[in-house]
């Protein structure tokens, strides 16, 4: 019997959900969407064509992320040259409003960003300091 509307209950949510969990691992991290299993399906349906077109809908998704992931990527050497004066700025903040803001705040912005900024821990390590610039070889 079909219910009406949305009621549904708390056991066929968690069925649900529990469905979902489990196709992300056995229907799509290991599906190889080459359509090979529609040669072993009877009425020869092609279920590699549907994941193509969701992973394709995912990745609509993920076009900020990847635009930016693609800046940093073209950009490495500015982003490595800024990244011990960021890890220093976080000490400095360690020191001056303590572990509990520093640790609640980063929580929330590694939430927001799909833990694109990482959490901060006690273990965090500080900028390093530029390496010299080495000696030219003696002939």
């Amino acid at each position: 019997m079909r219910k009406k509307g949305n009621d549904v209950t708390a056991d066929e949510a968690a069925r649900l959900q529990e469905f979902e969990n489990q196709y992300v691992y056995q229907g799509d991290a290991t599906c190889a969407a080459d359509g090979m299993c529609q040669e072993k399906c009877p009425v020869k349906i092609n279920t590699g064509e549907l994941v193509k077109s969701l992973r394709a809908d995912a990745m609509e998704e993920w076009k900020t992320a990847n635009d930016f992931s693609m800046r940093v990527a073209n950009n490495f050497g500015y982003f490595n040259y800024s990244v011990p004066y960021l890890l220093s700025a976080v000490d400095l903040a360690h020191r001056v409003v303590g572990p509990w803001p520093l640790k609640a705040t980063s929580e929330l912005l590694n939430r927001a960003t799909g833990n694109y900024i990482p959490a901060w821990n006690r273990y965090m390590p500080r900028g390093a300091t530029p390496l010299k610039t080495p000696l030219p070889p003696q002939v």
